[in-house]
């Protein structure tokens, strides 16, 4: 997907809670990200109770940047004829975000992934049963 010029894997994926609130979010493809992460604001559609959540840091390579509250939810990545679902802790981060990020924990500790900028294709697979 381009944004602001740049071509990023960004890909439509569904978040819900164990009650059943649902919402479907563009989250980036970040191999480099140890933790995936969405905006608190999804919390307004999801309705889930973070308030007794511990913070976490997360950092980046220029340092902390930011903290998050952990919570499981299931996730679920769709594409023709194939519905990927799964259960895992992800981390929701009080800031304004433009989209999520799918990062190793949460996300690709269950998947393979494939990915060429020049030509524009993204594959990802499982890499064996996924959580329930």
């Amino acid at each position: 997907m381009a944004r602001d010029g740049l071509e990023r894997p960004i890909v439509p994926i569904w978040v819900e809670t164990g009650h059943g609130k649902r919402a479907l979010i563009d989250a980036l493809v970040d191999m480099g990200s140890d933790v995936t992460l969405f905006p608190l604001s999804l919390n307004d559609d999801l309705r889930i109770d973070l308030s007794g959540v511990a913070e976490t840091p997360v950092g980046s390579p220029l340092g902390p940047a930011a903290t998050y509250r952990a919570y499981s939810l299931f996730l679920e990545l769709r594409r023709p004829s194939d519905v990927f679902r799964w259960r895992t802790p992800v981390g929701f981060v009080p800031r304004l975000m433009s989209y999520g990020i799918l990062g190793t924990r949460g996300c690709f500790e269950y998947f393979n992934v494939r990915y060429h900028a020049s030509e524009h294709w993204l594959e990802i697979e499982p890499a064996g049963l996924l959580p329930q």
